[in-house]
C-alpha cells in the first residue's frame, strides 16, 4: 500500500505540512513568482453544494485536502505520472468502481473538502506553497450569487484575484457583465460540465459572444476527465463529461476565432486533441492544472511556453503536484518564469 512517506521518498522536492498536505520545498521554487490561475473555494461554488452543507467549517487547521479529495481519492490510487494524479478502475462493476462513482457524484469526499475550502484557508495554503497570487474562479449556478459573494469576501485580500461567472440561461447578460467589470473582475469563467450544457450549445455561444466583446480572458473547463479505459459509466456521467469534449469547441472557435479563451486542465485526457486545436487557433491558451509532466513537456515542445499557464484546481488538488509537474517538464528558468507567472501577468494585465 502506498504511503505519504513513500511519495516523499520518490519525490524529494516535496515535504508535508503539519496537517498532512504536500508542499514543494522552498529551495526549489523561491526564485520564481507563481500565480495560480485556477483555484476555487466554497464561496465560488456555493450553489452547487446542497443547502445543508453550504456553511464553512471554521476550524480547518487539521484537515488535509489530499486526504479529502476525490483526486486521488484514496492514497493507494495516487499516481503522479497520470492525468489528475490518480489511477482509475477498469469498470464500475467492482468495489473500486463503485467507490469511484460515489466520489465523482460528490457522495463522498467533495462536500467536506469544500466546507474546509474557506478564503482564509486558501490564503494560508498559497503562502505555504510559495504562490504570490491566486485567481479564484466562481461557477455561477442558475440561481446562485457566487460572483457577487466572491467579490465581497475577497476585497480585503490583495493577493487574491477573481473572475466573474454568468450562467448561460441568464436573461440580463450585458447588465451583469457591466456590473462585474465595474467591481474589478479580471476575466470570466464558464463550466459546461457543471451546468450540464454543451460547450457548443447556442446559449453558451451567445454568452461567449458577449464575453468576447469585453476582450477579457475567458477560462473554460475542457476535455474528458475520465479515461476511456473506465468502462460501464452511467449515461448521465458520460453526457456530463461530453459537454466539454474538445470537439465541441470547434464550432465555438469557428464563430469566435479571436476569443481570448483559456482551456483549463489542458484538455484533461484529451491533451493531444487540444494541442492540435491550439495549433489552429493562436488566440487560445491553456492552464496545465492536473496535467502530467510528460504532457506539459509535450506542449512546450509543440506549442512553446508563451501560451501555457500554471494552475492547480485547488482545493481539489494539492498545489504541490502541479508545481512539481511544471518543474519536471521545463528545461530552463525562462520556461518556468513564463509558465508560473509571466504569461498570466500578460493575460491579466498585471
Amino acid at each position: 500500500m502506498t504511503t505519504k512517506h513513500q511519495i516523499l521518498a520518490q519525490y524529494p522536492e516535496l515535504e508535508l505540512t503539519p496537517y498532512g498536505d504536500f508542499m514543494v520545498k522552498q529551495e526549489f521554487i523561491e526564485q520564481y513568482e507563481i500565480i495560480d490561475f485556477h483555484t476555487h473555494c466554497l464561496t465560488s461554488v456555493a450553489s452547487m453544494v446542497p443547502k445543508p452543507f453550504r456553511k464553512a467549517k471554521s476550524n480547518f487547521v487539521n484537515s488535509s485536502f489530499f486526504d479529502l479529495s476525490c483526486y486521488p481519492g484514496k492514497i493507494q490510487n495516487f499516481d503522479f505520472e497520470r492525468v489528475a494524479y490518480r489511477t482509475w478502475p477498469q469498470t464500475t462493476y467492482s468495489k473500486y468502481g463503485l467507490k469511484t462513482l460515489a466520489e465523482l457524484f460528490a457522495l463522498s469526499g467533495v462536500i467536506p473538502l469544500l466546507q474546509n475550502a474557506t478564503i482564509e484557508r486558501a490564503n494560508r495554503d498559497m503562502k505555504q506553497n510559495g504562490i504570490s497570487k491566486m485567481v479564484l474562479l466562481p461557477i455561477q449556478g442558475e440561481n446562485g450569487a457566487e460572483t457577487e459573494d466572491l467579490i465581497e469576501q475577497t476585497r480585503d485580500y490583495s493577493d487574491l484575484l477573481f473572475f466573474g461567472s454568468i450562467h448561460p440561461n441568464e436573461q440580463n447578460i450585458q447588465e451583469k457583465i457591466d456590473k462585474y467589470i465595474s467591481r474589478g473582475i479580471k476575466g470570466f469563467k464558464i463550466a459546461p460540465h457543471v451546468w450540464n450544457i454543451d460547450a457548443d450549445d447556442k446559449r453558451v455561444i451567445n454568452l461567449l459572444g458577449y464575453l468576447n466583446d469585453t476582450k477579457l480572458p475567458v477560462i473554460t473547463c475542457s476535455g474528458l476527465a475520465i479515461p476511456n479505459s473506465f468502462k460501464h459509466l452511467p449515461k448521465s456521467l458520460i453526457k456530463s463529461m461530453n459537454t466539454q469534449s474538445i470537439s465541441r469547441f470547434i464550432p465555438v472557435l469557428k464563430k469566435l476565432p479571436d476569443i481570448n479563451l483559456i482551456f483549463a486542465h489542458a484538455g484533461l485526457e484529451q491533451n493531444d486533441e487540444l494541442i492540435e486545436l491550439m495549433k489552429q487557433y493562436p488566440s487560445i491558451n491553456a492552464d496545465v492544472s492536473t496535467q502530467t509532466a510528460e504532457n506539459i513537456k509535450k506542449m512546450i515542445t509543440k506549442l512553446g511556453t508563451h501560451r501555457l499557464l500554471f494552475g492547480s484546481d485547488y482545493p481539489f488538488f494539492n498545489q504541490a503536484f502541479p508545481i512539481l509537474s511544471v518543474l519536471k517538464a521545463s528545461q530552463s528558468d525562462d520556461e518556468r518564469q513564463k509558465i508560473f507567472s509571466g504569461n498570466a501577468k500578460r493575460i491579466l494585465s498585471l
